[in-house]
């Protein structure tokens, strides 16, 4: 039996030995990497990155910092920092650090059939607002480490059904996490309102922009704004008009921690008529002037400090 062709001309999954030092990007036409960490450089420099694929840090030995949209974490021995398409992220390592780093596009996700399993897919905190940061408890780093370490054989190799078995360990790699991190409710949920709350979130993170109503996503998935509105609450523990607004404040403050854009540019980007608008609408759902928190985002930038928790 032959192996299906996954990844016609340069669609090729792609494994690297390197180090932290140089800058891991998802290469165009390269849907899954895998690279081993082992350095005593900062793993990633400057200004923070935007990534459009799926990112799993394995930081096994090390510490340091991990900043995560507005907020900051500490790096420690065996913990996993899961980082969803469009999160902005920074890891900032004091001294020698090892682990792995997975890269992964949203098709190689889907194809694998991990989406249903993976509550950090989209970004989603937990009821206690932990990221999906989880520790490596004992109990499984040589089962994990087995995984990744099959994964990583499989990339330098040109080995027969070659995609069909990277997508299948990375399915188990997502079950033993998707276990330990939980959304509100998630273990009651039936599956098919799980995966609606999902599309729901990845078709958020595409038109927030053009669809800022609960009634545009509800036409979009065939289903009345109550019943849509009810499900998403039933899963999430809020409301689908409290993520709608939630994302369009955390793509504000993305777009102050990017580059120096005014109010008005910002107001634009997110689709606002104007920056009063815009400004009105950010009041409204954290109680704050925009112009207060850029000027409180500067000073706390300039004095940052280690703060935030871990999943355990």
């Amino acid at each position: 039996m032959s192996s299906t062709n996954l990844y016609p001309n340069q669609f090729v999954p792609h494994f690297t030995n390197g180090k932290l030092g140089s800058k891991p990007v998802v290469r165009s036409g390269s849907p899954f990497e895998i690279q081993y960490l082992q350095s005593a450089a900062t793993i990633e420099t400057g200004q923070h990155e935007k990534l459009c694929c799926f990112q799993v840090i394995w930081i096994k030995k090390g510490s340091g910092r991990f900043m995560l949209d507005m907020e900051t974490y500490q790096i420690n021995d065996n913990i996993l920092y899961f980082i969803s398409p469009g999160q902005l992220h920074k890891v900032e390592a004091n001294g020698m650090i090892e682990g792995y780093r997975i890269n992964f596009s949203p098709e190689f996700l889907k194809m694998s059939g991990g989406m249903s399993g993976l509550p950090f897919a989209t970004g989603v905190k937990d009821q206690k607002g932990t990221a999906p940061i989880i520790r490596v408890g004992q109990d499984i780093q040589m089962e994990i480490e087995v995984v990744v370490k099959t994964m990583m054989q499989e990339c330098a190799n040109d080995y027969p059904l070659k995609s069909e078995i990277l997508m299948g360990l990375l399915k188990i790699f997502i079950a033993y996490f998707s276990r330990r991190f939980e959304i509100k409710e998630q273990i009651e949920t039936q599956k098919s309102d799980a995966e609606l709350f999902n599309r729901f979130m990845l078709s958020l993170d595409n038109n927030f922009v053009s669809k800022k109503n609960v009634a545009d996503y509800a036409d979009e998935f065939s289903v009345t704004p109550n019943y849509f509105s009810e499900i998403i609450k039933k899963v999430s523990g809020s409301t689908a008009s409290h993520h709608i607004q939630q994302k369009i404040v955390l793509e504000a403050k993305r777009a102050l921690l990017c580059s120096e854009t005014t109010m008005k540019e910002i107001a634009f980007q997110l689709g606002f008529n104007d920056a009063a608008h815009f400004s009105k609408f950010y009041k409204n759902v954290t109680g704050k002037n925009f112009t207060e928190y850029k000027r409180a985002f500067g000073d706390q930038q300039s004095a940052v400090g280690i703060s935030g928790s871990v999943s355990r």
